[in-house]
């Protein structure tokens, strides 16, 4: 199964760091779930709203700007549909463009030249950027996907 990351930017173009290699932490991704929690401590250092969603759409891991930003508690959105995020109008058409984009895994901008927006739990929208880029892990081939 692939996962892809979401994450969001309401225009930012800032990345997380690995600081642990700058400490002199050493080996330890060779430790079980050490990996994982490193990744983990990223997605939430993170300046922008990242969300991980699978080939189907379906949202599997997020953080917590994510959750500051569209205003749904994790249990809300965990499992649930990457629509959810999305005005309606754009829900025709997503799955297509979705499986357009698992098909190619290219680093690239998500609506290049379309205006694109977000959907908050409250019902109002806001425009996002949004960027798509792969991630391979030990379960397929994620891609990682900017949003607001």
């Amino acid at each position: 199964m692939s996962d892809t990351i979401t994450s969001g930017s309401t225009g930012r173009a800032e990345a997380a760091k690995d600081t642990g290699r700058r400490r002199g932490t050493t080996s330890r991704a060779s430790t079980p779930g050490t990996v994982e929690d490193r990744f983990r401590g990223l997605l939430e250092a993170a300046p922008d709203a990242m969300v991980i969603v699978d080939d189907k759409g379906t949202i599997k891991l997020f953080n917590a700007q994510t959750e500051a930003l569209f205003g749904y508690r994790r249990d809300e959105l965990l499992g649930g549909p990457v629509e959810i995020l999305m005005p309606s109008r754009f829900h025709a058409h997503h799955a297509t463009h979705r499986d357009g984009y698992a098909a190619t895994r290219q680093v690239r901008p998500m609506g290049a030249g379309l205006e694109l927006h977000g959907l908050r739990k409250d019902g109002s929208e806001f425009p996002v950027e949004i960027s798509l880029s792969p991630l391979e892990t030990a379960d397929g081939a994620p891609r990682l996907r900017r949003r607001p």
